[in-house]
């Protein structure tokens, strides 16, 4: 999957994946050079990976002026936004949204699974973390619009409620795969060392 990270203004197009990139591989390094641990730095390194893509698929890439850019101001910034839930408006139903709500509870299950992984601790309170990220995209994609002068994306409280429900999912499928990997460590009655050991540290806690 190619990144489409860019911005593109006048005609010309500015890709801003490698520094997106390059800050994601000084986060790992970092992690690395705290805890001297290269399964941590290796789990770091895929949740930063899905952590570009995540931002390239909400995000980008952004117009600033253009035939796209030029139509969509005709269009008032409030026509595109959205607070109630589960309102799809005159032309839209759930059947025809359907697919961009299975899209949006996908595209955070990695988080919800993926984020005990990168906490130093047991998560507790994984709600917050879902709001958390569910409005945060939902809010940036919103500045990025006023900023824009047109609504670029589509500001849907929809999406936020779709990725709540997609990082507890996730947080669920990663209690049961813990479940299960701690139990099928202790049945192997072997201490596991490497990243094997790493990933039973993390299921234990």
């Amino acid at each position: 999957m190619q990144l489409s990270m860019r911005m593109e203004y006048g005609g010309y197009a500015m890709d801003i994946w490698p520094f997106v990139m390059l800050a994601m591989l000084g986060w790992v390094g970092l992690r690395w050079w705290r805890n001297r641990s290269w399964p941590d730095a290796l789990c770091a390194l895929i949740f930063g990976v899905y952590g570009l893509y995540l931002l390239d698929v909400v995000f980008f890439p952004i117009w600033f002026d253009g035939s796209l850019a030029d139509a969509s101001r005709q269009i008032s910034l409030t026509e595109n936004i959205n607070l109630i839930p589960f309102n799809f408006g005159q032309r839209r139903t759930f059947s025809t949204e359907l697919p961009g709500l299975l899209l949006n509870i996908a595209l955070t299950i990695p988080f919800g699974f993926g984020l005990p992984f990168i906490k130093g601790r047991h998560v507790r309170r994984i709600w917050l973390w879902a709001l958390g990220l569910g409005f945060m995209l939902e809010t940036v994609q919103l500045l990025i619009s006023l900023g824009l002068g047109y609504a670029y994306r589509q500001i849907d409280i929809n999406d936020v409620l779709m990725n709540v429900l997609g990082v507890l999912l996730g947080y669920g499928a990663f209690r049961v795969f813990a479940a299960l990997y701690v139990r099928l460590i202790k049945r192997l009655d072997q201490p596991p060392t490497g990243l094997i050991g790493h990933v039973y540290k993390v299921a234990q806690r």
